[in-house]
C-alpha cells in the first residue's frame, strides 16, 4: 500500500554542540530526503553552517539528501519595555502567518508524497520555538497531507545547568521559565516576588541588570556548546558587570549571541 503523505520531522539538535544529538535524532537525519533551513541573514551565518555541519557529520555517506535554504522573514520589532501583550501577540501572529505561507510553498515544491522533510530546531522544539505552532497550522492544509513527528533535543536550559553543575529545581520549590520581556514587566511592578528558581530566555536586554536584590545568584551562559561559549556565575550584584561585558565580547567574536540565565535565591542553595 503506497503512502500518499508527506512526512515532516522537527528534530531538536541541541544548543550548539554536534555531540549533543540523541540517537533518535541521528536516526531521523538518516531518513530525511529534504532539510529546510532558514537563513537569518548576515551576522547569523554560523547558525546555518552549524546545521549543515550536523548533516555532514551524522548522515551516512550513502544517504542522498538535499538542503533547501529559505529566507527567514524578519519580525517587526516593538520597542523594548513598550510592548503590550495584545500588540505583541498580533505582531507574532502576523510573522507566523508569513512564515507559514512561505513554508507551505516550499514543502509543496520540494518533496513528494511518501518522502520525508525535516527542520533542524535549535535546542528543543518545545521550548520557546515557533516551528511547532507553524507546522501544526500546515498540518490542516489538505493539499499538503502532512504527517508530523517531533524529536526532542537538549535545551540550553539543560546545558546551562550541566555546565554550572546545579539542579534546576530547589527542594520542594517551583521553577519559573519566562522571557526577558515578561520578567521586565514583573520588575516594573512596585512589589514583585520571584520563585526559588527563575529561568530567563529570549532576553536581548540583559534584564538581570535591573534587579535590585541581594539574595540572588546568577548563572549565565552565552552561545553554549560553541567555540565562543561563555559562562559566569556568582552573587547577582557582584557578577552583573562581568556578564554584561561577557555578552558583548561573545557578540563581537561570534557575530551573534544567544544567552540564557538562571536566578536562584541564595538561602535555598
Amino acid at each position: 500500500m503506497s503512502d500518499d503523505r508527506r512526512h515532516l520531522l522537527l528534530i531538536g539538535i541541541g544548543a550548539g554542540d554536534p555531540q549533543q544529538l540523541t540517537l533518535q535524532a541521528i536516526d531521523a537525519l538518516n531518513r530525511t530526503d529534504v532539510f529546510f533551513m532558514l537563513d537569518k541573514g548576515q551576522g547569523k551565518d554560523e547558525l546555518l553552517h552549524f546545521r549543515e555541519a550536523i548533516c555532514r557529520r551524522h548522515i551516512a555517506p550513502d544517504h542522498d539528501y538535499r538542503i533547501v535554504t529559505l529566507p527567514n522573514p524578519p519580525r517587526p520589532q516593538v520597542p523594548y519595555g513598550a510592548q503590550k501583550d495584545d500588540a505583541y501577540r498580533a505582531i507574532v501572529a502576523e510573522w507566523h502567518h508569513r512564515r507559514s505561507a512561505m513554508l507551505a510553498d516550499a514543502i509543496q515544491d520540494s518533496f513528494l508524497p511518501g518522502q520525508t522533510g525535516a527542520f533542524l530546531v535549535w535546542g528543543d522544539p518545545s521550548l520557546y520555538d515557533s516551528t511547532i505552532r507553524i507546522v501544526n497550522k500546515l498540518s490542516s492544509t489538505t493539499t499538503l497531507n502532512l504527517s508530523i513527528d517531533l524529536i526532542p533535543g537538549i535545551s540550553s536550559v539543560q546545558m546551562l545547568c550541566a555546565l554550572h553543575r546545579i539542579p534546576l529545581n530547589q527542594i520542594g520549590e517551583s521553577v519559573l521559565i519566562t522571557t526577558g520581556r515578561k520578567l521586565q514587566q514583573l520588575i516594573d511592578e512596585d512589589e514583585y516576588q520571584l520563585p526559588a528558581t527563575t529561568v530567563v530566555m529570549l532576553d536581548g536586554n540583559s534584564v538581570f541588570q535591573h534587579i535590585q536584590r541581594d539574595d540572588l545568584m546568577l548563572y549565565w551562559g552565552a552561545n553554549l556548546g560553541t567555540e565562543h561559549q561563555a559562562l559566569i556565575s556568582g552573587p547577582l550584584k557582584e557578577v552583573t558587570p562581568r556578564a554584561l561585558a561577557g555578552r558583548e565580547e561573545v557578540k563581537t567574536k561570534a557575530g551573534w549571541v544567544m544567552d540564557v540565565f538562571i536566578l536562584i535565591r541564595q538561602k535555598l542553595l
